[in-house]
Parts: structure tokens; sequence; C-alpha cells
């Protein structure tokens, strides 16, 4: 879409865009490492450990880009005005990371396991990041500044994590 298109999307709009790419792919997480990510015991080393570990590149970018994303949603001075919760995040974002198959139905009997493990993520995610060494592309980190004082970001990396993952391409 032309950036026109985008500048008068309203927000639901370009979020729906978003699941729906996201859910018309395997999820961040790959399906077989489903168990692994969502036991119960897992530790921050733990998740900084498998996020480090993904094999996938672009995944792995995107799952950091995503979780360090979650301080922009959540710890800026605009969040104030931002009504979700990590759980809230959980629910609306865990799936397009976690999803044990393909079968929809499977879907059901793991969202559970899902919304907790993410909205455990979310809650450590500043500890997750601190530990994990997975690099993120070079593309996103020149583009990253500092946050101005007003609390906006001023970089748009997650853009180039999300089209890369959602094309293939490293």
């Amino acid at each position: 879409p032309s950036n026109s298109v985008v500048a008068s999307a309203s927000a639901a709009d370009l979020a729906s865009a978003v699941k729906l790419v996201l859910r018309s792919h395997e999820p961040l997480v790959p399906y077989g490492a489903f168990a692994e990510w969502t036991a119960r015991d897992s530790s921050v080393d733990d998740y900084a450990r498998r996020l480090d570990e993904l094999e996938d590149a672009p995944r792995r970018r995107a799952l950091h880009r995503l979780l360090s994303h979650m301080d922009d949603v959540l710890d800026t001075p605009n969040a104030r005005f931002n009504r979700m919760t990590p759980d809230a995040l959980a629910t609306c974002i865990g799936v397009n990371v976690f999803r044990r198959s393909e079968n929809a139905s499977d879907m059901m009997f793991s969202v559970a396991d899902v919304r907790r493990t993410f909205e455990r993520m979310v809650e450590l995610r500043q500890d997750i990041l601190s530990r994990s060494h997975a690099p993120i592309s070079p593309a996103a980190a020149a583009m990253r500044t500092p946050r101005s004082s007003s609390g906006e970001n001023n970089y748009s990396s997650s853009k180039v994590e999300a089209s890369s993952w959602a094309s293939g391409r490293p």
C-alpha cells in the first residue's frame, strides 16, 4: 500500500492487517518448539536462551523486536492512555507467536498456555532482552534512535523486521 493509504488508515485497520499477515504464516516460534517455549517452569534465562537459539534469523529478530515494542506500548509517558495490559496483549498477540500446530481446533486447547507464556514474556521482557544475545538486523539497529523527551520513538525497525519475516528474507 502507498503511504497515503497507511496514513489514512485507522489504528484498528492497521492492527487488523498486521494480525492477518501474522496469522497467515507459521507463528514466530515454530510449531515443533511449542512445548518447550510454553513450559510452566521457564525462567528468564530459559526464554533468553530460546530466543538466541531460534534458528530462523528473521523470526528471531521479529520476536526480539516484538518484545522491544512492548516497552513502547507499556512503558512510555503516553502509556497512561493505553489500556493494553500484559494479559490483553497476550490475548491479542500470543497466538501469532505460539501455536501448537496448523490445526485450528488445536489452538482452542492451547490458548491458556499461549496466554500464560506470552503474558509472562511481556512482563519479563526487559530481563529477557538484556540477557539475550540475539542480534537484531543491521537495518533495524541503524534506524534506532533514543526516545524523544515526549516518550515517542524515533525509529521504525518493526517495519523492517515484520516485512523481512513475512517475505521470508533474512
